[in-house]
């Protein structure tokens, strides 16, 4: 099997559409969309924030050279202080001194409530982003899964809240999985209620507790009232956030429909070895730092012998995968020459819907026959 053969078979064979994976691919982009627009505003604006703060250096070296010179030639050797105190007065250095300081702070509170301000409105954005994305998937979720319950029927008043139980209620989705995921989006959710109904402005009590999870991305003016953004990390925290949240919400969401996504993404890589192929038990099973997929490949026509998979999966710094074969049969080994020589492409393809940061990932792949004792030295 070469490339072409390999590129031919996927052009003329479509992989089977999912609508959870198409509404979880959506969701995925309209993130990303969010987060380069986010930061490419903000490098800009960065960007121009130390253009004037050079600008105003540059200005502050002439202006002082001078001042200096006036001030050297005024003096002289004397060491008298009506001297020194008339130098300081004639030339301006203190005054030249003291401009610069507050040229300088003017320009950087400019820049903070520019990042204030724009980092509260994308927060705004990707709140509502993730409120519609949740209640789509809601919508899906009743019409695959035949649920006569819809979530209008849940509470409007905490819309959060609402979806999370009727996911949990109604659809039966382990949300207690996303706990870690769900404890921080409520933090977001009350701040953002907050920047949205009194314009930041939160008694001191309450902004103490908004404050204490993200004292270095926030801060609060005790004369305003007001709560600040003052780090681009508290929203590049939230990007890191949504996306651990839907990937993990991904993976409860294809376990509860029989993991079709998987099947679909496993029989479009292996159709090659026959078009109507089975995949037969699969299972994943987590761990706090690897997931375990085993399955069976079954062919219906008898074009190749039953054989098993055993897929290890983690993040990892460096892109890598490890195919150990223990098969006998030309038809199979000749595919998975062809994905080592490809460095595993069609197998991480498999896992992308599940991958919403695009970290690299180490894949250990074990291929054995059915009915054999696989030595798994994973």
């Amino acid at each position: 099997m070469n490339n072409f053969q390999y590129t031919f078979y996927r052009v003329t064979n479509n992989k089977t559409s999912n609508k959870f994976e198409d509404l979880f691919k959506e969701i995925k982009n309209q993130i990303e969309i969010y987060e380069r627009q986010y930061s490419l505003t903000i490098n800009s604006y960065i960007k121009e924030w130390n253009h004037e703060k050079a600008k105003i250096d540059a200005n502050y070296k002439k202006i002082k050279d001078d001042a200096d010179r006036e001030y050297d030639e005024i003096v002289g050797d004397s060491t008298d202080d009506d001297t020194h105190q008339y130098a300081m007065h004639r030339s301006g250095v203190e005054a030249v001194h003291y401009n610069h300081i507050d040229a300088t702070e003017e320009v950087e509170k400019e820049y903070m409530d520019f990042l204030d301000l724009y980092s509260k409105s994308i927060m705004i954005a990707l709140y509502s982003l993730n409120e519609s994305r949740l209640n789509s998937i809601a919508t899906v979720a009743a019409d695959l899964f035949l649920k006569k319950i819809k979530l209008g029927h849940f509470s409007k008043k905490d819309y959060l809240n609402s979806v999370l139980n009727y996911l949990d209620l109604v659809v039966e989705i382990n949300i207690e999985a996303l706990e870690p995921h769900i404890s921080k989006l409520k933090d977001i959710q009350v701040f953002r209620n907050k920047v949205v109904h009194t314009l930041s402005v939160i008694p001191d009590k309450e902004a103490s507790q908004i404050i204490k999870k993200k004292n270095s991305s926030l801060s609060y003016d005790k004369d305003t009232e007001t709560v600040k953004i003052v780090s681009s990390s508290y929203i590049k925290d939230f990007f890191t956030l949504l996306k651990g949240f839907y990937e993990d919400l991904a993976w409860l969401i294809d376990e509860k429909q029989d993991y079709e996504i998987l099947r679909n993404g496993f029989r479009h890589w292996l159709g090659i070895l026959d078009r109507k192929l089975l995949i037969e038990d699969l299972v994943v099973t987590p761990s706090a730092k690897k997931k375990l997929i085993t399955f069976k490949v079954v062919s219906p026509s008898d074009s190749f012998p039953d054989f098993n998979f055993k897929i290890g999966v983690s993040k990892a710094k460096v892109k890598a995968i490890d195919i150990t074969p223990q098969i006998e049969n030309e038809k199979i080994n000749e595919l998975i020459t062809y994905e080592n020589s490809v460095s595993g492409y069609n197998i991480f393809e498999v896992l992308k819907p599940f991958n919403f940061d695009d970290s690299p990932q180490k894949l250990t792949v074990l291929i054995y026959d059915s009915g054999t004792d696989q030595v798994d030295k994973k």
